[in-house]
């Protein structure tokens, strides 16, 4: 539990999950999974290991034009499902031609996930 400077508190839940690598829409299902369990669980915030989406060490699969765009297809679907909780996902991103590790947030609500 995390105290809040405004005296409030939120349960936080790191997932530990063990993904595949290359295993887009599996790794989202079992995210998804896993913030239901979180929620159910009264958690307000999962955290996802490093490149949870498309699976570590990814090697050549970040390097393929398809892993971008099925990565996009992949967060995309997570901001349309993820309600009532606070996600925040590791992924292969692309920004400006290049490839960064990087970390999607879907605060739950009808906002559409950010790249941090």
């Amino acid at each position: 539990m995390v105290n809040l400077p405004d005296g409030e508190h939120r349960q936080d839940r790191d997932c530990q999950i063990n993904c595949v690598v290359g295993d887009l829409a599996g790794n989202t299902d079992k995210i998804l999974r896993y913030c239901d369990r979180a929620r159910t669980a009264g958690a307000d915030l999962i955290l996802t290991p490093e490149l949870a989406l498309c699976g570590y060490p990814p090697e050549d699969l970040c390097y393929a034009e398809v892993s971008t765009a099925t990565a996009n297809a992949a967060l995309q679907q997570l901001a349309r499902e993820v309600r009532g909780i606070t996600l925040v996902v590791g992924h292969p991103h692309e920004d400006q031609g290049k490839r960064h590790n990087a970390a999607f947030r879907r605060k739950g609500r009808a906002d559409r996930g950010h790249v941090l």
